[in-house]
């Protein structure tokens, strides 16, 4: 079971085109923080998707076409 403290911190550092970071600080025993970190953001996921909220990611679009004709 992983107990969340009132003294853990939680904090949006950054928004960019398609994310919104969240840093956050737990205080966990030794070799737990990866189960506390899945556990995390398996909570932030269901959260997100109780909410609507989706995860954005880039899309890169190609087009094939004829080369245009420069003097570089």
């Amino acid at each position: 079971m992983i107990d969340v403290r009132a003294d853990d911190r939680e904090t949006v550092d950054d928004v960019v085109d398609s994310a919104v970071v969240i840093r956050c600080r737990f205080k966990v025993e030794p070799m737990a923080q990866w189960d506390v970190r899945r556990e995390y953001l398996k909570r932030v996921k269901a959260a997100f998707d109780a909410h609507g909220i989706g995860i954005p990611f880039p899309h890169l679009t190609l087009h094939a076409g004829h080369a245009r004709h420069s003097r570089a």
